[in-house]
């Protein structure tokens, strides 16, 4: 064969396996693209030389099996050859005037998902360059607010070796803010050292340096880091904001931050020395201190003043289990609380030490002990006051209970506990520590609302009160008892002795009741002794409207001038415009009226009976038909220099007087009225002799009298008989009776 046919032949054979293997490569590119997820991949402006691969611009467009995408674009891009050391792959330098990244998360779960292998970590970390520098670079990343565009610089540099220190310098900016970025890796004998330090406009913000021991099976990772004194939150909040977006009061908020911790990790024995989950099932503890002071906070239309928290915390993790405890000096203050409820905290301080928290298998808890004071509180129904609480708390996911002593500056204490069960229900428990009030009176002191002429001098008295509040928008019930025995004191213008007995207040929804079981009181005194006295009886109304309702007693009874005075069991319904209940009268002695009226020379002897219907409307009480009458025979003796006088002015008025100088009655009785202003008339009828009166013959008199009961009882109370307090009461209550109208 020919030379030249031969020749040709060759040439046809070469050319066909170059158009072959062109084709496999072509083909081979696609596979390896489609099977990395590259959906594009294009550059322009290529060169090479001996120092690597320089392009004008760099595309790559990537679909992760999760569905995320990633877009990449690259200008003046330089990447040195890469090489070998040590059996494993190495990119010496890789260098980008401008690099732009976006990012677009998956929503599909990958059906071969697996854990991450920390070989694949290891392999990935070789082709890191050793020198990467990027000129500039924009990320297009998502972010709470939606997407987010974050620009800076980057430069990493490190040693052909893993093992070898490494250094990164980043910088960050952010509408016209810088954040700096520097970090530094490396290996001393056998241990791994970071340090890594953080500025914010150029103002000094985080250091942080943390030690890896490789030398075992179980390596120890400890740490410190350090929040530097942020003056002035603000620019942190708002750099931070749209990547994670906090309160409102964060970003317009004043408020210096420092923190600082220290941890000790003993990590799970494992293969992979870069695998997370050792660190997550290892064991350790770490220490933690926090303190945040504001000068103000505002929030729906709470506002805050010298807001400061103080927080150190020990802590211990292992088994899945999280445990932190509050150590000494961690509090809450303010120097003042607003709630905008009318309710104004001043000097406020709030103990944390001793708290412990403990996470865990889905489960958290919260228990110790928990103390606030409270320098002043000021509120629409409480005397200004300090206020001081020292207690247990104990909470869960299910319940929550707190549980201890209240107390405040004038000396009420109480026992309260808290709770709420795992449907939402609340309890609260109250009992009044027992009040003795000749120490004091630390109700008066606290109430704003307790009766200002109500003065209590002797007795104890203790009560305690239950609140539930359902949560299933049922009505809430509410319960409170008190207890009080020998009470001494004074109510307006009349003494109270031995007052003694227990009322029982319960509500529920709109349903008002008050049970009085027993209630005793030795005296009474409204300027004429009344007692003792006795009721046990129950009110009961609507809470809407309380004036309403109805009074039902079993027994209603007083002592009165030596005599009973009593109303038989009964009700009144103080919803209707008027009613009538009879006042019985048994055994009312003459002698002991007498000794308490303030009538010269008059005196007698006998027993009253009678009965005095108590008509009660709008106006007032009035006795409309009453009746008195004398159960046996008696005398009545007026003797006075008065009466005599007017017997000798007035002849007819004389064989009155003579009478009445020593009368024996057979009859005495008389017809009782009192209208609403008080005025008591008497219609008597006398039958009887007097035996000095021409020879006793019989006399029949009648004699009707008037009194005004107030001005009588004023008189009384003017006496040296009552108290300072009374007399001082009663000159003041005439003293504004006698003003003029204006």
């Amino acid at each position: 064969m020919p030379p030249r046919r031969t020749g040709i032949r060759v040439m046809r054979i070469l050319l066909l396996v170059l158009i072959l293997l062109i084709a496999a490569s072509v083909l081979l590119y696609d596979r390896l693209l489609a099977q990395q997820g590259i959906r594009h991949l294009d550059w322009s402006g290529l060169s090479l030389s001996r120092s690597g691969v320089a392009l004008d611009s760099l595309t790559l467009e990537r679909l992760g099996d999760d569905g995320s995408l990633l877009d990449l674009r690259a200008e003046q891009l330089n990447v040195a050859w890469p090489g070998y050391h040590d059996g494993r792959p190495r990119l010496p330098a890789v260098h980008s005037q401008h690099l732009t990244l976006r990012w677009q998360p998956g929503s599909q779960v990958p059906a071969d998902a697996t854990p991450p292998d920390p070989q694949a970590w290891r392999d990935a970390l070789a082709w890191i360059p050793e020198r990467l520098t990027l000129d500039a670079f924009e990320l297009d990343l998502p972010c709470a607010v939606g997407r987010c565009t974050l620009t800076g610089s980057a430069r990493l540099v490190r040693g052909q070796r893993l093992t070898e220190p490494a250094e990164l310098h980043l910088e960050l900016q952010q509408d016209g803010r810088l954040a700096q970025v520097q970090a530094q890796v490396q290996r001393l004998d056998t241990d791994w050292q970071l340090n890594a330090s953080a500025t914010i406009d150029q103002q000094p913000l985080l250091e942080l340096n943390s030690t890896w021991q490789a030398d075992s099976a179980t390596p120890l990772w400890r740490g410190h880091v350090q929040v530097a004194q942020v003056a002035d939150t603000r620019g942190l909040f708002a750099w931070l904001q749209q990547w994670q977006p906090a309160d409102e009061r964060l970003l317009h908020a004043q408020a210096a931050l420092r923190v600082q911790a220290d941890w000790q990790v003993t990590v799970a024995s494992g293969d992979g020395a870069l695998d997370l989950q050792r660190i997550l099932d290892g064991t350790g503890d770490f220490t933690t201190t926090l303190h945040l002071a504001s000068p103000q906070l505002r929030h729906e239309g709470v506002r805050g003043d010298g807001l400061a928290l103080a927080l150190a915390l020990q802590g211990r993790f292992g088994d899945g289990q999280l445990q932190l405890d509050a150590l000494p000096d961690s509090r809450v203050s303010a120097a003042r609380l607003d709630t905008g409820q009318a309710v104004d905290l001043r000097d406020v301080v709030v103990e944390l030490a001793g708290l412990n928290l403990q996470l865990g298998s889905g489960t958290a808890k919260v228990s110790g002990p928990l103390s606030v004071n409270v320098g002043r509180v000021q509120q629409a129904n409480v005397h200004p006051l300090g206020w001081r609480f020292v207690g247990q708390v104990t909470a869960d996911p299910q319940r929550q209970q707190l549980r201890g002593k209240l107390s405040n500056t004038a000396d009420l204490a109480l026992e309260v506990e808290a709770r709420r069960d795992p449907q939402g229900a609340l309890a609260l428990d109250a009992t009044l520590a027992e009040v003795f009030f000749r120490a004091a009176n630390p109700l008066s002191k606290t109430a704003l609302d307790w009766p200002a002429l109500l003065e209590f001098a002797n007795g104890r008295m203790q009560g305690k009160a239950t609140l539930q509040i359902p949560a299933d928008n049922q009505p809430l019930a509410l319960q409170v008892g008190l207890q009080f025995s020998g009470l001494d004191g004074i109510y307006d213008r009349s003494e109270l002795r031995g007052v003694s007995g227990r009322l029982d207040l319960a509500l529920r929804g709109q349903a008002l009741t008050l049970d009085v079981p027993d209630l005793q009181i030795q005296l009474a005194n409204p300027g004429l002794p009344i007692g003792p006295l006795q009721f046990q009886g129950r009110y009961s109304a609507k809470l809407d409207r309380p004036q309403a309702g109805q009074l039902q007693w079993q027994k209603a009874q007083a002592g009165l001038f030596n005599g009973q005075a009593w109303l038989a069991p009964g009700q009144l319904d103080l919803s209707r415009p008027s009613q009538q209940v009879p006042l019985q009268l048994k055994g009312v002695q003459l002698a002991e009226v007498f000794r308490v009226y303030p009538a010269e020379g008059l005196a007698g002897r006998g027993t009253l009976d009678g009965e005095l219907p108590l008509l009660i409307d709008a106006k007032g009480v009035r006795v409309e038909h009453g009746s008195l009458a004398a159960r046996e025979p008696g005398y009545l003796q007026f003797r006075s220099q008065k009466i005599q006088a007017l017997g000798r002015s007035n002849p007819s008025m004389q064989l009155v007087v003579d009478a009445l100088d020593d009368f024996h009655y057979q009859v005495l009785d008389s017809a009782v009225s009192y209208d609403e202003q008080g005025k008591l008339t008497l219609a008597l009828r006398l039958q009887g002799r007097n035996p000095d009166l021409e020879k006793g013959r019989p006399i029949n008199l009648n004699v009707n009298l008037e009194e005004d009961i107030p001005a009588l009882l004023t008189s009384l109370q003017l006496t040296d008989k009552v108290s300072e307090t009374i007399r001082q009461r009663v000159q003041e209550r005439l003293r504004q009776r006698n003003v003029p109208a204006p």
